[in-house]
């Protein structure tokens, strides 16, 4: 075959193959690197075209009036697919209408191999965000005026193609070839493209030695060794906060000094110089990330000792990577080191990689094509890390089976020692001034005892208002049903290919006679699982049957119990399945390790097995601590889909108060501890937040910085009076009046809109309502949990579109950062109380009645309070942001504490009118 593509983009009426037509054509023809023809016109349908596709697309109706039919064009389209891959950014949508228009015109179709861009684009460039073509386009620097038109698609895909073949043929030979063996599950035609490739590069002789690093036939990134920094001969002393911000001026001229940052700067090194911890809250526009990274460097560089910056998410981690530490380095006239560390399960394990790129007997298209996603991403990673590389569902799948865990590089025997990604970021860590890490393996590190990360005894604790339920949630247990099952399913048939089979061969090569043992593991292995799905059948029943039953906010049904008062049949079933449960799972963790010890195997499969058995041990110990034993500080519950399988439970044990276990396990073992957040006082107090994590017993500095912003120019509070009080009526009167008052501010805001939810509930009744309701044409609907998407693709799909209404829940309350025009609206439905059947706050209520103290003023309100902060701050991101905030819950005005929630915002215009009389006033001010 000639090295020649046929490169064609399709507009169609709909989605429809049959009944829509094709309404434009954009082909382009490349031959040998070059382009040798282009073709475009717009085709003749027949039919006229829906609003939503003129918008979409740009085309009208005149457009198409005098354009030829596709008979016309059938033709000449065939003749440039002669000979030729057919190229398209999604195959199967332009490959079928083009079928279906040649077979009712009586054209001939040639049949041809295909290339698909999205998939070779998801392939070779595997860490990119978005595989939509103007994103690719944008991300290549290809020219791309006007998407959803085909001339310029295809002309954009024709570039993406030249750009996806270089990066093709760029790759090693052993990458190339491995690519090759699984070629044939590919959808897009790639066995011959690859083997004209790897000719070439045979014939050139060319060497991948120099440009790689290729160990046990595959190829790395060479990494190139960070040279140990000397210590230049500073006095640190000499530095003043003032002259180093000015510094920090002359790198970046957008770069503005702000005198909270000063303030939070000068507190910092005040509570480090002290040694004494810290409460900041840093409004909104403060600089805050500055203002705490700026006094560490400087305390790391002058004391000798590494700072740690703990913060909430892995991505809130690069974002401080790319951007303030980029910029202090530039800045600063001596040099730092400053590095990310994560949990090694974001890290991937080579040999376990190894091990699984020989195995391809269960290998689906989503592990073959992770596969080799992943050798291409091995050429250009220098850290290994899961957060780099774009994988599908069914990717993330095999990444389980293939990241770093506690039983990886433990050890010099392992092949991949020497280039251990994990084991490398730690030896980065150990020579660093900064550790930058999260909330999650911050209290890892503390719950094995500062094991994981190197001593360091000040931290920073940024987004401190998140840890104490992170601090619960790690500190606790949770156990599902699927886990379980996934962790089983490692054990495998001896003629499967998991690990049974592999002890299997490996005791065949070594003629050790295991072959009962290995029987009886296999036995135990099926009863093991069957018993895991009656138990959890058995606890979903039992769940469902109880009548203080609740919902959560996610919408799951949700049971406390404990384990030494509940009764009943069902009870006892549960509590007869668990001993057998734990009991099967500790015979069969003693039978793979005895075998284990029995093996003169390769250093892989002991890991391994040694890994399952603390593994089955940890579910064990687990089923025993929420199902048979009680403790006073803990409170356990289950939580079950309504619509989800038979078997489908997730089982919790978390302590009540994690406040002295933090005392006693982080504040007490450190010098320093800063933390800091836009929301931890309530009405100038930090009283709420001491208590919460621990902290009344230590001497605490406290500063509340405020914003610079002018909230009063820039934000207005509209409170409607004629919303009903939720107790008054029916939730489905609520939610339809909620809906009919979405609708009439979106007419006005002309969408720009987050509405904030308690509870997903209401927010799925009040999204349909809104749907349903006429007099929002035109404008994009996007529900979390009902429009498909984490919370970032939700985030940015809402802001690719004009008019938006974001419906949001639990997450979005924060952590989402929109600013500029595309938010102008939040409407806040009901204040965000903690549910009273949440299973950690009805607890804790009942032990604070128990000691004469008001829960719901204690407890309730001030949670409340600071959350409602934090959905007020979604809305001013920055200084010339400006917009509106709706509160359609009476108690903001009709409560007596409705005046602590406004207490704790700044200064602002506050208007309690009618709905009509408040858009009046809206209109006019936007």
């Amino acid at each position: 075959m000639k090295n020649r593509f046929f490169v064609i983009d399709v507009e169609t009426t709909g989605n429809k193959i049959g009944t829509d037509k094709i309404i434009q054509i954009g082909a382009i023809l490349i031959e040998n690197g070059e382009i040798i023809e282009q073709f475009a016109s717009f085709v003749n349908p027949n039919m006229k075209l829906s609003s939503f596709i003129k918008q979409f697309t740009g085309i009208e109706d005149e457009m198409l009036s005098k354009a030829p039919t596709f008979d016309l064009i059938a033709p000449m389209l065939s003749e440039m697919l002669e000979d030729s891959y057919f190229v398209a950014h999604n195959v199967p949508f332009d490959i079928a209408f083009l079928k279906a228009e040649f077979r009712k015109c009586g054209a001939k179709w040639r049949n041809c191999p295909t290339l698909d861009t999205v998939e070779l684009s998801r392939l070779l460039f595997p860490t990119l965000n978005s595989y939509k073509l103007n994103q690719l386009a944008t991300e290549l620097s290809i020219e791309h005026d006007q998407p959803h038109r085909a001339d310029s698609d295809a002309e954009a895909t024709a570039q993406l193609l030249v750009n996806l073949l270089i990066k093709l043929k760029s790759l090693p030979l052993v990458t190339l070839k491995k690519m090759q063996s699984y070629a044939a599950s590919f959808q897009s035609s790639l066995k011959n493209l690859l083997k004209d490739i790897i000719n070439e590069k045979k014939q050139l002789l060319l060497t991948d030695t120099e440009d790689y690093d290729i160990h046990r036939n595959i190829a790395l990134k060479v990494q190139r060794r960070q040279s140990q920094i000397e210590n230049e001969r500073l006095n640190f002393d000499d530095f003043e906060t003032k002259s180093i911000i000015a510094l920090l001026k002359k790198v970046d001229p957008k770069f503005e000094v702000r005198d909270g940052q000063i303030e939070m700067i000068e507190t910092i090194e005040e509570a480090f110089k002290a040694r004494v911890h810290g409460l900041l809250e840093a409004g909104t526009g403060t600089g805050k990330t500055i203002g705490y990274l700026l006094p560490s460097i400087l305390h790391a560089k002058k004391t000798g000792k590494r700072i740690v910056i703990s913060t909430y998410t892995t991505h809130l981690q690069e974002q401080i990577m790319e951007q303030e530490i980029k910029i202090l380095k530039k800045a600063l006239p001596f040099s730092f080191e400053a590095t990310i560390l994560k949990g090694r399960h974001h890290y991937l394990c080579l040999r376990k990689f190894e091990e699984y790129l020989e195995t391809d007997s269960d290998d689906t298209y989503d592990t073959i094509f992770t596969k080799s996603q992943i050798l291409v991403w091995l050429t250009e990673t220098s850290n290994g890390d899961v957060d780099e590389i774009n994988l599908s569902s069914g990717g993330r799948l095999f990444w389980n089976k293939v990241k770093s865990d506690s039983s990886c590089c433990s050890s010099k025997e392992c092949p991949w020692f020497s280039r251990c990604y994990y084991r490398q970021k730690r030896n980065e860590a150990e020579v660093s001034d900064l550790i930058i890490t999260n909330h999650a393996l911050l209290l890892s590190d503390m719950k094995s005892d500062f094991s994981l990360i190197p001593a360091y005894s000040e931290l920073v604790i940024d987004e401190a208002h998140h840890l104490d339920d992170v601090a619960s949630d790690h500190l606790g247990i949770k156990l599902d049903y699927t886990s379980i099952q996934t962790l089983l399913n490692q054990i495998g048939l001896s003629d499967g290919i998991e690990l049974l089979h592999k002890i299997k061969l490996a005791t065949k090569s070594m003629n050790i006679g295991l072959s009962s043992e290995i029987d009886k593991v296999e036995e135990q292995y099926i009863e093991t699982k069957n018993m895991i799905d009656e138990l959890f059948r058995t606890i979903r029943t039992y769940t469902l049957a109880q009548k203080q039953q609740s919902k959560n906010e996610i919408g799951r049904i949700t049971y406390r119990f404990d384990s030494s008062s509940e009764e009943g049949p069902l009870w006892k079933s549960v509590k007869s399945y668990t001993f057998l449960a734990i009991e099967m799972l500790e015979d069969i963790k003693f039978n793979i390790l005895s075998i284990g010890e029995k093996l003169e195997a390769p250093f892989g499969l002991i890991t391994d097995i040694k890994s399952l058995g603390k593994a089955l041990g940890d579910i064990s110990n687990g089923l025993s601590k929420l199902l048979f034993e009680h403790e006073s500080n803990n409170v356990t519950w289950v939580e079950i889909e309504p619509k989800g399988a038979q078997n489908s439970a997730f089982l919790y044990c978390q302590p009540i108060d994690i406040s002295e276990l933090l005392a006693d396990r982080l504040f007490a073992k450190k010098e320093s501890v800063i933390l800091t957040s836009a929301t931890l006082a309530i009405n100038d107090s930090f009283q709420y937040i001491k208590s919460s994590l621990g902290l009344l017993d230590f001497e605490v500095i406290t500063k509340k910085i405020a914003s610079p912003f002018s909230y009063k120019d820039q934000v207005q509070l509209m409170l409607p009076t004629d919303v009903p009080e939720i107790k008054d009526v029916e939730q489905t009167e609520f939610t339809c009046e909620i809906a009919s008052k979405i609708i009439e501010i979106a007419r006005v805001t002309r969408g720009r809109m987050l509405v904030l939810f308690t509870s997903y509930d209401m927010l799925e009744k009040t999204f349909y309502n809104v749907k349903a309701a006429a007099g929002l044409d035109g404008f994009v609907l996007i529900g979390q949990g009902i429009s498909s998407g984490s919370r970032d693709r939700l985030t940015k799909s809402f802001k690719q579109h004009e008019q938006a209404i974001l419906f949001g829940t639990s997450s979005f309350w924060e952590g989402i950062d929109i600013p500029g025009e595309d938010l102008s609206c939040i409407v806040i439905v009901r204040l965000p109380f903690s549910s009273p059947d949440n299973a950690i706050m009805a607890r804790k209520s009942e032990l604070m009645k128990q000691e004469g103290k008001n829960a719901f003023m204690d407890l309730f309100l001030p949670q409340a309070i600071l959350r409602f902060k934090q959905g007020f701050g979604r809305l001013i991101r920055a200084k010339n942001d400006r917009g509106v905030v709706f509160v359609l819950d009476r108690r903001l005005s009709t409560k007596s504490y409705g005046k602590k929630f406004i207490y704790a915002l700044p200064p602002i215009e506050i208007y309690e009118e009618k709905t009509d009389v408040l858009l009046k006033k809206l209109s006019d001010w936007l």
